[in-house]
């Protein structure tokens, strides 16, 4: 654990700033208790009071740090990993019984309709009734008649679907939710088995901390089936950066036996240059997921916040910006959840000037602020190590609490500290009892 990792957090400096505030206190003290009574042993006094203040702060220090073994969030990211056997991506019976829009049909919705629905990006039954009506009123021909019409035709064909379920009924549901694997042994069991799906996890860090690589690593293991019961499926890859590159995957597909020509065949590309073909690339994801049903396994968009930083500039355009990205996020929310889709955004980094001022080790933070931020379910922080090492950092996740780690140099460092003080304090205490 390094330092850079602990430091930053406010509990510990809190910590430190009292340590030197009674420090402070007692130093300041020593001239009135010695002016009473100048002798040395009311400085060895005042000074073993300051000794005894610093031992006890520094032993709470100590047990607010320990953490056991099982509780470790950062690991270093593998480089290898055991070779799987490549299989082909058939269709699959588990997932759930999704109505199509096009039933709407038999409830008394023409067809054309239908039509402008599918073109907005409604490709189920389901998917009408999750989105806000005012959205369906946007689209053209659409009155507020016949928006409360097509809700009603779809609330009767789910008819007995109940917003609420009991808690069992909802375990059971999720029971068909699967993991795909990062490649990585490490990274995987910080994530308790690998990236979840009907969930957004979003991977931040620097330039060059492995983000894209690790995207593309997944488009190769989201195609092989592991012992956990995932059947492998096809890849949705949106690329913002143009950091994409189809001779890396060659190197990939080696490494998990499976044949190249094979795995760029199930693997759908699209480029976007600005946020709003981004916007409008989610429709075609729909449709594609609509005639892929139960075969795409994994959305990847590599960055999420490129295209925002491009378009929106300044203060003046952020609340703007905020709310372009809040609507494609929900977009992808929704889409994650209806088709039981696992989503990886990867995010850009900003650096924070008021960071400084707080005392923070590390003043760079992750772009999309509180709308990203609640928006994902999952966040890793990757940066880098020595030579060819990255480390990945949990930074959220439902699996766990995050926990902080003290390292042995870190204790020694606020030994070397308390130390240092102590004997400042001695000769400051000296000096003026000499005078």
């Amino acid at each position: 654990m390094h330092l850079d990792d602990v430091y930053g957090y406010t509990w510990i400096r809190l910590v430190w700033l009292c340590l030197w505030r009674c420090l402070l206190l007692d130093t300041m003290d020593f001239p009135r208790k010695i002016g009473k009574d100048s002798n040395s042993h009311t400085a060895l006094d005042a000074t073993t009071h300051v000794e005894v203040r610093c031992a006890q702060l520094l032993f709470i220090l100590c047990l607010l740090t320990i953490r056991t073994e099982k509780e470790q969030n950062t690991n270093r990211m593998a480089t290898a990993g055991p070779a799987l056997t490549a299989v082909e991506v058939e269709q699959t019976d588990e997932e759930q019984d999704l109505e199509l829009i096009e039933k709407l049909q038999s409830a008394g919705i023409g067809m054309s309709d239908i039509n402008k629905l599918k073109g907005a990006g409604f490709h189920t039954i389901k998917s009408v009734l999750l989105i806000h009506p005012k959205k369906l009123k946007e689209l053209k021909g659409f009155s507020e008649a016949k928006v409360e019409k097509v809700l009603e035709a779809a609330k009767k064909l789910t008819v007995g679907d109940s917003a609420f379920v009991t808690a069992a009924s909802y375990l059971e549901a999720r029971l068909t939710m699967f993991r795909i694997s990062t490649g990585s042994k490490d990274l995987d069991g910080i994530l308790g088995g690998g990236m979840e799906s009907r969930q957004i996890t979003e991977l931040h860090g620097e330039y060059r901390t492995g983000k894209s690589q690790l995207c593309m690593t997944m488009c190769i293991s989201a195609q092989v089936p592991t012992e956990a019961g995932y059947g492998g499926g096809k890849v949705i890859y949106i690329d913002t950066e143009g950091a994409f590159s189809p001779e890396r995957l060659e190197g990939i597909a080696d490494r998990f036996n499976v044949d190249f020509q094979a795995a760029l065949n199930n693997i759908f590309f699209c480029r976007v240059y600005n946020s709003e073909q981004l916007m409008n690339t989610m429709s075609d994801v729909g449709a594609i997921l609509a005639q892929e049903a139960g075969i795409v396994r994994l959305l990847i968009i590599d960055s999420i916040m490129a295209t925002y930083r491009a378009d929106f500039t300044g203060r003046g355009e952020l609340a703007d910006r905020q709310q372009q990205l809040n609507q494609v996020l929900a977009a992808i929310k929704r889409l994650a959840e209806e088709w039981n889709l696992a989503v990886v955004l990867t995010n850009q980094m900003c650096s924070d000037p008021g960071a400084t001022m707080s005392f923070v080790s590390d003043p760079k933070k992750p772009v999309g602020g509180h709308i990203l931020a609640h928006a994902v379910q999952t966040r890793l922080y990757l940066r880098k190590g020595s030579g060819e090492q990255r480390f990945a950092k949990a930074i959220r996740s439902p699996r766990f609490f995050t926990n902080v780690a003290l390292s042995v140099f870190g204790v020694w460092l606020a030994c070397l500290f308390v130390s240092v003080c102590r004997t400042r304090c001695r000769v400051y205490t000296e000096r003026r009892w000499s005078s």
